[in-house]
């Protein structure tokens, strides 16, 4: 899955990709677990580390602020298993993701949200 967002001016973004807790939250009976994510700038380059030194982000420990953000204000926990980033703040411009599956089952349901200066 692909897909992107624009910035017409700098914002802080929390980022979240929803898999298993779409059915703690009853909306699917089929959700990915465990998505990966990629978030590229218009130049096409990589703007998430994972603690490995790679590209991708898989996952969304509770101490989180984005996790945080959605647990207290939104009152939609996200899973451990679901993905999101820290919040950072990006300038204007053009920006594309990619969510691909990193556990063995590479199929189910994903929804990806992106908060703006909450």
């Amino acid at each position: 899955m692909y897909g992107g967002f624009t910035l017409d001016s700098a914002a802080t973004v929390y980022i979240a990709v929803r898999g298993p807790s779409l059915q703690t939250l009853g909306a699917t009976q089929n959700p990915l677990d465990a998505p990966g994510l990629r978030l590229y700038d218009a130049a096409g380059r990589d703007l998430l580390l994972n603690t490995s030194g790679g590209g991708q982000v898989a996952t969304c420990l509770a101490t989180n602020t984005t996790a945080i953000y959605y647990a207290t204000v939104r009152g939609q926990a996200l899973d451990a298993r679901d993905t999101c980033i820290s919040p950072r703040t990006l300038p204007a411009g053009v920006y594309t993701f990619t969510i691909v599956p990193t556990s063995t089952d590479p199929s189910g349901e994903v929804l990806f949200e992106v908060t703006f200066n909450p």
